[in-house]
């Protein structure tokens, strides 16, 4: 029997009971204290949300180089009740600095007011204090708020508003913990470990750097401040890929503990999390594991599924894995195949290069000596083949052309890329036609949905962030247990409330409208967590992905690369574009490569 009893929509002080079908529903009656704590609550919440946005976008701006040069050491940005903000300290600046700070969150620039909070109490307003370190090349952020009751509250006692949880009594004496990233991708995780985490946030409060890596800046400011060995020194940091081997068994490894000194049984762990080996064995010094990403970025063959039917018959996953085989001799017989067919198998000769590179027995440096392995140095073969037979289009990496082809609008339609799952929610996503219309509707006029996931020929890995602990942390007992906690919550943590779980599952992010119409999973480090994760993703028509990128992760090398990897990479692209190109022969190429090389001094080239 249907109940068709209507409820009206009750004001906080109401209290009724709702009769209906038998039951009873009792409206609980706040007190008007209770209420307005309530409706704090919310407010701080909203108060959080504005200035998260105003934070993330203005470290986004400040990253640019132009405001090193334009801005004085202090930039303010001011946001009142009425929506409006205020900047000082880049004169002449402020419009262009606003249409950055837009662009950077919503990707639009024609909103000014998108900060409005109308939550604020008129009177109140939130001031963003951004102090340039000319020493660390960085911007640091300090909030300040006089609207009562915010968790930013700044008036009497600027650490209140850190507390997160009012029942914590708070250790006057709390330790510092001091970060240094390069994105706020790992302070976010952290936070949010603090916010949720009363008891540590009683212990320990948290500073974050974060220092753009354009221009080689991040790497600068993190060996200055280690060098410093200060209170400001970071005893958390992050390595890129391209870096990773600096920090961990390199040049600069000897700032940094092993997992095992921080406490961790990292090889059980490692073991029981299913964390890829390449991740580990990547920064192994002496044997010891120094960092672990929570990715693994493996490189899986990413395929069109219409282009895959028309070649090969179908465009089941094991049917484009067979065509592609187990080596370089397969993958250009399907080359041939989809040129037969008008297709190019790859949209450029670059695009095979992390498959080729990773497939090297030896690195670039063995014995102090640079060392061209025979497999890198087949890309020279490779990338003429791909060439010379109207294999691909042409394109380079990361120029317009290379982003046409994913929507299917450059002059043949390309059968594939190789990718982790970053390029798959990020890359491929943003070029590949979708979109959504002023209603929140998506537009498709692409390929999105039509991708597929196979195992390739061969396996590589492309990205990564690596956890790494200052040794100076051992000498603290209190401080090397907070830095335990933290990485293991992001790196080894394979519950339920782990970030690996919650970044696998997309449970993470604060999505806009345009991230909440599309599923963004992420293959993380831990084979464990995936294989209890929902993997399906709607650029691949609804595919679980996991599968392929855990079996294709378990394939990759860690041992074949250095600290140099990054420039000697981009020295030898060029060189085999050079000789592509008709430009030099491949002797020559190899020839430049080698004097390319020889300017510098960091080991011996023949």
């Amino acid at each position: 029997m249907c109940n068709n009893t209507k409820l009206k929509v009750l004001e906080v002080n109401d209290n009724v009971n709702v009769s209906g079908a038998g039951e009873s529903v009792q409206i609980t009656k706040y007190t008007s204290e209770e209420a307005e704590k309530k409706n704090n609550i919310r407010r701080i919440r909203q108060d959080d949300y504005i200035i998260s946005d105003i934070d993330r976008a203005c470290q986004a701006a400040l990253a640019d180089e132009q405001f090193y040069s334009i801005a004085d050491n202090t930039v303010v940005v001011t946001v009142d009740p009425k929506g409006e903000i205020k900047v000082t300290g880049l004169p002449n600046q402020e419009t262009n600095y606003l249409t950055e700070v837009n662009t950077s969150v919503y990707g639009e620039s024609n909103s000014v007011d998108r900060f409005q909070s109308k939550g604020y109490k008129e009177g109140g307003n939130t001031t963003l204090t951004y102090s340039f370190d000319p020493r660390l090349y960085t911007w640091t952020a300090k909030v300040e708020n006089t609207i009562p009751d915010s968790r930013y509250f700044s008036e009497d006692d600027p650490d209140a508003a850190r507390e997160t949880d009012p029942s914590v009594i708070s250790d006057p004496m709390r330790t510092t913990i001091e970060v240094m990233a390069y994105t706020n991708e790992v302070p976010n995780m952290f936070k949010k470990y603090v916010e949720t985490h009363p008891y540590f946030a009683s212990q320990y409060e948290l500073n974050f750097t974060v220092v753009s890596t354009d221009n080689g800046l991040y790497q600068r400011a993190l060996d200055q401040a280690l060098i410093d060995n200060d209170d400001k020194t970071p005893v958390i940091y992050m390595a890129d890929e391209a870096f990773v081997k600096k920090y961990t068994t390199g040049s600069a490894s000897s700032y940094a503990c092993t997992y095992e000194e921080l406490g961790i049984e990292i090889e059980r762990k490692i073991k029981d999390a299913g964390i890829a080996s390449y991740v580990a064995d990547i920064t192994r010094r002496d044997g010891k594991v120094v960092g672990l990403s929570y990715t693994a970025d493996s490189c899986v063959f990413i395929y069109n599924r219409e282009v895959a039917k028309d070649v090969f018959g179908d465009d089941k996953p094991e049917t484009v894995e067979a065509a592609l085989g187990s080596d370089w001799e397969s993958f250009f017989r399907a080359a041939e195949k989809c040129k037969q067919k008008g297709y190019a198998i790859v949209s450029g000769a670059n695009d095979i290069w992390r498959a080729v590179e990773n497939s090297a027995d030896r690195g670039w440096i063995v014995d102090g000596k640079l060392y061209i392995d025979p497999k890198r140095e087949a890309f020279l073969d490779h990338a003429m083949k791909l060439v010379e037979n109207g294999y691909t289009n042409g394109t380079w990496m990361w120029n317009e052309d290379w982003f046409t082809d994913m929507s299917e609008t450059g002059p043949k339609k390309v059968l594939g890329y190789y990718g982790p799952s970053w390029f798959l929610n990020y890359t491929l996503m943003d070029h590949c036609g979708y979109r959504l219309d002023d209603y929140g509707n998506v537009q498709n006029w692409g390929t999105y949905g039509q991708w597929g996931a196979c195992r390739p020929n061969v396996a590589s890995f492309w990205g990564g962030t690596w956890l790494i602990a200052n040794k100076k942390v051992l000498q603290d007992e209190k401080l090397k247990a907070g830095v335990r906690e933290l990485i293991e919550y992001v790196t080894l943590d394979t519950s339920t409330t782990g970030l690996q779980y919650e970044w696998a599952n997309d449970f993470f992010r604060d999505k806009s409208l345009y991230d909440s119409m599309h599923s963004v999973k992420t293959a993380v480090a831990s084979a464990e967590v995936m294989e209890c994760s929902d993997g399906k993703m709607d650029i691949l028509g609804g595919q679980d992905a996991f599968p392929v990128f855990i079996d294709t992760a378990a394939r990759v090398r860690g041992d074949n690369l250095t600290e140099y990897d990054e420039w000697i990479d981009c020295f030898w692209r060029d060189a085999v574009c050079a000789y592509t190109d008709g430009e030099y022969t491949r002797e020559e190429a190899i020839q430049w490569f080698k004097d390319m090389l020889k300017q510098y001094d960091y080991f011996i080239v023949e």
